[in-house]
């Protein structure tokens, strides 16, 4: 499980001064924010403060798939980012829940609510037990992991635009990866086979990787987010540009992890596949959070019967948002 609370992020654009406008992806036109204005050798600029992402909260569960919808600019990927544990937020924390530790969290709560003197005494000397096991894990209280590093050893983070050391072959490069996350030799060779058998990988495990099409690259690359067999998966576009057999291999690969009680965040331009593929679906419009809920509630609340012209119908009128 991951939770995600006001999460926001700013940045700074200049435009020339005296702009009245700025234009959405959709052609529409909004006021343009005022900000500080500068002078240079060809005219006025103006510096703009906004926030790519504007404080958004919402949880994603264990065996669940959400997908992250939005146009281009409205702050999938600064969002998505944030949340792996690569780009530090303005605002707001991620926290990631363990089952093992959801579980422990629930029992302590049972015991602390427990009548009985000697229980209750018993229950906290469990729990500064349980604190002191895991203190090397988290920094943050009740079990949850909150700091950047311990983000990353509990998420399989996959960017769109992920680079790879084409010099490696695919099996060098996750052994590279297991050792830098300090697993035993065996487990990272039991995993690496696992990977290889799942993702369809056998064929061109061992050719150089700057030798490999397209669709055997990005599986390379998803390759790396299972090394570490994380609890979370968060995959930025994860089938852009792939073939229909690549972009399946991939989509059966995530409904896996589904399966297996993984949580699984992605972001898509594709609406079909999403509609498909997702248990509930976010969206995204110039920062904010504009729907959060399962796909059929989205039809229904819209009157629509797929989610491209539900994103159409939740958008209209948002220009002057």
């Amino acid at each position: 499980m991951i939770v995600c609370r006001d999460l926001t992020k700013r940045y700074v654009k200049t435009r020339m001064a005296g702009q009245e406008e700025d234009h959405t992806d959709d052609g529409a036109s909004r006021p343009a924010p005022k900000g500080r204005i500068f002078s240079t050798k060809k005219g006025e600029i103006e510096r703009i403060r906004f926030a790519a992402v504007d404080h958004i909260n919402f949880t994603v569960n264990d065996g669940e798939i959400v997908g992250i919808l939005g146009p281009n600019g409205a702050g999938k990927t600064t969002l998505l980012r944030m949340m792996s544990g690569l780009l530090e937020p303005d605002e707001g924390s991620v926290e990631v829940i363990l089952k093992d530790q959801k579980a422990d969290n629930a029992s302590e709560k049972n015991s602390e609510t427990a009548k009985n003197s000697e229980s209750a005494k018993n229950s906290e000397s469990a729990k500064n037990s349980e604190s002191a096991k895991n203190s090397e894990l988290s920094k943050a209280s009740d079990g949850h992991l909150a700091g950047p590093m311990e983000l990353k050893k509990n998420i399989g983070f996959l960017s769109n635009n992920t680079r790879l050391y084409e010099r490696f072959s695919a099996r060098e490069l996750l052994r590279m990866l297991g050792g830098l996350y300090d697993q035993p030799e065996d487990v990272t060779e039991k995993r690496i086979e696992q990977i290889f058998d799942r993702l369809q990988m056998r064929e061109f495990s061992d050719d150089r990787i700057s030798s490999l099409s397209t669709g055997q690259k990005q599986r390379v690359s998803i390759s790396r987010c299972f090394i570490h067999d994380p609890s979370v998966f968060i995959f930025d576009e994860p089938t852009l540009g792939l073939d229909i057999l690549s972009a399946r291999v991939i989509i059966e690969m995530m409904l896996a992890e589904k399966a297996a009680g993984k949580t699984v965040l992605y972001s898509t331009h594709y609406m079909e596949e999403a509609q498909k593929l997702c248990d509930r679906i976010i969206m995204l419009d110039h920062g904010k959070m504009i729907e959060n809920a399962p796909v059929k509630d989205i039809l229904e609340k819209t009157g629509t019967d797929n989610l491209r012209e539900a994103f159409f119908a939740l958008t209209e009128g948002r220009a002057d948002a």
